[in-house]
């Protein structure tokens, strides 16, 4: 299991905050969003989606982070200085800048 922390705010090269619209995009935010569009599996989608946008903590199971990360790549409604984020985030990476 690993525990993802849906407050967390996605950071542009610069290391400043990415937006989406007024406010500060977070892990969760971009997360639920991701799921709660087409997916694979949309009832997954919903409670894992329901999940990141309510929660500050999310534990998820090997084969849920599988589907979030498939899910992220195949809907792209994201740039990649999102989605790779995301990924990172997902596979435990750490990222140096946020330090």
């Amino acid at each position: 299991m690993k525990i993802i922390k849906t407050k967390e705010i996605l950071k542009n090269f610069e290391g400043e905050n990415i937006k989406n619209g007024e406010k500060d995009l977070t892990v969760g935010m971009a997360i639920s969003m991701t799921l709660g569009g087409q997916v694979s599996n949309p009832t997954l989608g919903w409670i894992l989606g329901k999940k990141f946008a309510c929660d500050e903590e999310v534990e998820l199971k090997a084969e849920e982070i599988v589907f979030i990360k498939k899910e992220l790549e195949d809907t792209k409604i994201w740039f990649s200085i999102v989605t790779g984020q995301l990924i990172e985030i997902l596979d435990g990476k750490v990222d140096e800048t946020k330090k």
